[in-house]
């Protein structure tokens, strides 16, 4: 078989030119669809992964909260197991120092009143204008429901006047702490 080429090898070189410039123009096009194709997967995964951003933020700022609300709590229980703690140990001065003022007959002058919480006693020290007015008193406070085991020095009688005393006794704490709790429903009104 004879090739016969009727163009002229110069049209020949131009048609191949054409025909590797549109080929190589169909190449970029392809190209440039794929960037396009990718830039716009690229830009939808963009989105999609900030809206999931967006998300994680506010659960991490809901936990950052709840971490605050729930360690707010247990500084409020630990407070408040505190105050438990701390109103089981009070001893209700209030109530022995009302027995206790009740009870001084006159012509006594009480100086000082102490409490030891720790040894749950009661020092009183004062003046008496006799000694009988001192003898009413150790009786008046052996009286009292909210004392035991009252010590009263014999150094206390001395004197027949102008005695200076000092009183120790210890604290029925449980009573004290039992007269302040309220017993019925009626009491909470």
């Amino acid at each position: 078989m004879i090739d016969l080429n009727i163009l002229s090898p110069e049209r020949q070189a131009s048609i191949r030119g054409r025909i590797f410039y549109s080929l190589i123009e169909r190449i970029f096009v392809i190209l440039v669809l794929l960037a396009l194709i990718g830039s716009l997967i690229l830009l939808g995964m963009k989105i999609r992964l900030s809206d999931n951003l967006s998300t994680v933020r506010s659960r991490q700022l809901l936990a950052t909260q709840y971490v605050n609300v729930n360690q707010k709590i247990n500084d409020l229980n630990r407070s408040i197991a505190r105050i438990e703690t701390l109103q089981m140990e009070v001893v209700p001065a209030s109530l022995l120092i009302e027995d206790l003022t009740s009870r001084i007959p006159e012509g006594i002058h009480i100086s000082n009143m102490n409490f030891e919480t720790a040894t749950k006693s009661v020092k009183l020290s004062g003046h008496a204008d006799t000694r009988e007015q001192l003898l009413m008193l150790e009786g008046a406070l052996l009286e009292s429901p909210y004392l035991t085991d009252l010590d009263f020095p014999l150094s206390n009688l001395f004197q027949k006047t102008d005695l200076f005393f000092s009183f120790s006794a210890l604290l029925d704490v449980d009573r004290l702490k039992a007269a302040l709790e309220p017993t019925g429903p009626e009491e909470h009104l």
